[in-house]
């Protein structure tokens, strides 16, 4: 079937979103947290953290646009600088995506899904990641990037990582298992299976 972007006017916007998402491929969803001012712990369901750079370890994201009533993340993250990512396991993905329902701003979604609040031994920090996660990360702002559509591009540093033991197959050589978990659009979740391990190509 052949389609024009004029196509899509008509179209619902959760079903228009979960389309277009979906021609992107396949993702790796995590948990945004992050705290605002009012010290109430924040956390989102995201699809589009990706890898920037390693040297120096750079991350960025994709927020949607904020509003007066539903932009928590982006606004902690504003005030805040500091936020979490929290990677989504197989044991978890169905509490993980609660974390969408729109809460009020006094409403913590570890609350509202039943995870877990696990704060990192590192001074100075006071975002929470979650505990039941195979995989946490801790980053600091670097930048933000108004787009045409005005959702913001968040750059980041990364600042420390926690990694579950059982995804290690040596210190720096992380094997991801079938415990992850992989979405397609908005709501459709798929669990991954290694295929093979191919070398770096040299000319």
């Amino acid at each position: 079937m052949m389609y024009l972007t004029e196509d899509f006017e008509d179209c619902p916007s959760r079903v228009r979103a979960n389309f277009i998402n979906k021609l992107g491929g396949v993702k790796s969803p995590f948990l945004l947290g992050s705290v605002g001012l009012n010290g109430v712990a924040n956390l989102s369901i995201i699809s589009s953290f990706l890898h920037l750079g390693s040297n120096p370890a750079l991350f960025g994201m994709v927020l949607r646009p904020k509003t007066a009533n539903f932009s928590h993340s982006l606004t902690n993250i504003e005030q805040n600088q500091q936020f979490t990512i929290s990677s989504v396991e197989r044991s978890i993905f169905r509490q993980a995506h609660l974390s969408s329902a729109k809460l009020l701003v006094d409403e913590s979604e570890f609350d509202f899904t039943k995870l877990t609040k696990w704060q990192p031994k590192v001074l100075d920090w006071n975002v929470p990641a979650v505990k039941e996660s195979f995989i946490k990360m801790g980053l600091m702002l670097d930048s933000m990037v108004r787009l045409p559509n005005n959702c913001v591009f968040v750059i980041s540093k990364l600042c420390w990582i926690e990694v579950n033991d059982k995804l290690l197959s040596d210190k720096y050589e992380l094997q991801l298992t079938s415990d992850q978990m992989v979405v397609s659009g908005l709501y459709s979740y798929y669990d991954i299976h290694h295929v093979d391990s191919l070398s770096y190509v040299e000319v």
